[in-house]
């Protein structure tokens, strides 16, 4: 089987085309030709993970190894350290992010994960319709994220809305018609917005709310009798409490 086997596959099932203007979904690393050896799906790729990888493996990845201009392979650098690895080993990697944000992983995250029902998606964002005391969302987010804290902006004691973005999705909050956002990566100023706006946010982590990309893509490529496996990069944060 061949890259480009597995490239036109996942075109059908979340278009490339359908990505954000800023975004590089698509082959990142690699030839379309390439042979594959095997099928490995993680949110990011890390060093670990490319030195544990056959040789000719295809990565699946949620987000790009390249972002925005290369200006050079300096491969004391990220991203070219890694890049320099993987084309040694001949390993090959597809990017899914945005095109699967809108296609399946906010889908995904908020119905088979969280548990919600859908009454409305718009590109990025699934709202549903809730009846949840604040300790009860807590807990439905502490155990289905693994969640050990939490940043909440105007807090409310009772919740009959609620919407998601998977990863950093606070910039769509003006676009959000729910009485509660769940989103990550939640910046000071989004924060001081939604204060003053009298919304109510909470900070479910990027890594967090979008590590489920790899349980999504498995049960698609499964669908189709493709043999992939799941692997996951390591957080970079660690939470340390005192």
């Amino acid at each position: 089987m061949l890259v480009k086997d597995i490239y036109d596959i996942l075109d059908e099932l979340s278009p490339f085309d359908t990505q954000e203007k800023w975004d590089n979904s698509g082959l990142n690393v690699g030839s379309l030709n390439n042979d594959i050896s095997e099928i490995v799906l993680s949110l990011d790729i890390d060093e670990n993970l490319i030195h544990k990888a056959k040789e000719k493996t295809l990565f699946i990845v949620h987000h790009p190894i390249i972002f925005g201009k290369l200006d050079s392979i300096n491969i004391d650098k990220y991203p070219s350290n890694l890049i320099s690895k993987m084309i040694k080993k001949d390993i090959s990697l597809i990017a899914m992010h945005t095109n699967f944000d809108k296609s399946h992983l906010n889908r995904y995250v908020f119905e088979k994960v969280l548990k919600f029902n859908l009454k409305e998606e718009n590109d990025f964002i699934c709202i549903g319709d809730v009846n949840l005391s604040f300790e009860e969302l807590l807990n439905i987010l502490k155990n289905a994220l693994n969640l050990k804290s939490f940043k909440v902006v105007n807090k409310k004691d009772k919740i009959k809305s609620i919407a998601l973005t998977t990863g950093a999705g606070a910039s769509l909050i003006d676009m959000v018609e729910a009485e509660c956002f769940l989103t990550g990566d939640i910046k000071y100023h989004d924060a001081m917005k939604a204060l003053s706006e009298n919304k109510m946010l909470i900070d479910i982590g990027h890594f967090e709310s979008e590590q489920f990309f790899v349980d999504a893509m498995k049960l698609l490529l499964n669908s189709m009798a493709i043999s992939a496996i799941i692997t996951q990069s390591k957080n970079p944060f660690e939470i340390i409490t005192l």
